[in-house]
């Protein structure tokens, strides 16, 4: 019996650190069917080019900073390669490939609210849209967004959710003397550090003993490390860069932190909630789809320094609400956030869209 395989090109602006290409990695990566050949194709080259290219069965890159050389590259690139469905990740390269002959089925894929004040862009947006054959995002709010925003009524748009390990070593840290908080994030405006970093502050001015563990890199690393540095907060904010297995600060974590101004559906969150950790987030983007009031986690408006640090206290206060946030929140994860449920419902898509 003959198998029917699927080719799809994944296609990225650049393969960097960011939630995105871990997202697109971790199927690619998970799907060990023989039905679906996964090749992946970036404008940039990135730091996570090498594992693109070990993990799919082609990676290529362009590297042409002019946008004319960059049509004239794929142009060519869709004659010599046959594929079922393109899938494109965020705005860039979706119109580009909106721009090209096409003879494939066309995704877009949509990951956080793309939330573009330029003018020429939404018009093209609202003019081109449709031109997709479907649209897929990771959460409810984004689907919600992109369909009041655009009016888009002639495009498919489904949801799939981000997916995450299911460690069977939970975090197991007892809360003693110091409250471990950590956050996995960029080191990017968007991530709010300048309302959380105040907050660890005030944290200790009120002498509760706290340490906030920073996973991530990013342009604003210098700010960070001369607000540590002049708040004399070095026993209390630690930075560990980029690093490879985040379950191994996960183990030794009792809250996560999410302080965001514009989120999808974070993968940190889902990863700290799959580690039995309850979470404080602000209420940004599909955050709410995981972070339930009273029984996931706490929710904080953004830009609030303030209620970091009251949710932080009310953890602080009652030990007993992490272990039972933590325990629910993982629940819900072992229900649907799983890589398995992750590649289950795109292979589905796949097969149905074609």
């Amino acid at each position: 019996m003959n198998i029917v395989k699927i080719k799809i090109l994944h296609v990225l602006y650049k393969v960097d650190i960011g939630g995105t290409e871990r997202a697109v990695l971790n199927y690619i990566r998970e799907e060990k069917s023989s039905e679906v050949i996964n090749d992946a194709l970036s404008f940039y080259d990135g730091y996570l080019s090498d594992e693109y290219k070990f993990k799919t069965n082609q990676f290529t890159v362009i590297n042409e900073k002019n946008f004319i050389n960059k049509y004239i590259f794929l142009k060519k690139y869709l004659k010599e390669n046959d594929y079922d469905i393109v899938y494109t990740y965020g705005l860039r390269t979706n119109i580009a490939f909106r721009l090209l002959p096409k003879k494939y089925k066309l995704i877009y894929g949509i990951r956080g609210l793309e939330n573009s004040t330029n003018k020429l862009i939404n018009q093209l947006n609202k003019l081109t849209l449709n031109k997709n054959d479907l649209i897929i995002t990771n959460s409810n709010q984004t689907k919600k967004y992109i369909q009041n925003k655009y009016n888009v009524k002639n495009t498919a748009i489904e949801v799939i959710h981000n997916g995450t390990y299911l460690p069977e070593e939970l975090s197991a840290i007892d809360y003693k003397d110091q409250l471990q908080l950590i956050i996995i994030a960029n080191l990017n405006k968007v991530k709010g550090y300048d309302y959380l970093l105040p907050a660890i502050k005030q944290l200790k001015d009120d002498n509760i003993n706290v340490e906030l563990k920073i996973l991530g890199e990013g342009l604003e690393r210098k700010m960070i490390e001369a607000y540590i540095n002049n708040h004399n907060l070095t026993e209390n904010i630690k930075l560990y860069g980029q690093v490879e297995d985040v379950y191994k600060y996960l183990k030794h974590s009792h809250i996560l932190v999410s302080s965001s101004l514009s989120e999808g559906l974070s993968n940190s969150i889902i990863e700290g909630m799959a580690m039995g950790l309850p979470i404080i987030a602000t209420n940004v983007g599909g955050t709410s789809e995981l972070v339930i009031p009273d029984e996931t986690g706490i929710l904080i408006e953004s830009k609030n320094t303030q209620q970091i640090v009251t949710a932080i206290k009310t953890y602080y206060q009652n030990p007993k609400l992490m272990k039972v946030h933590g325990n629910n929140g993982r629940e819900i994860i072992k229900k649907d956030f799983t890589f398995e449920k992750l590649v289950e419902k795109n292979n589905r898509i796949f097969k149905k869209i074609i």
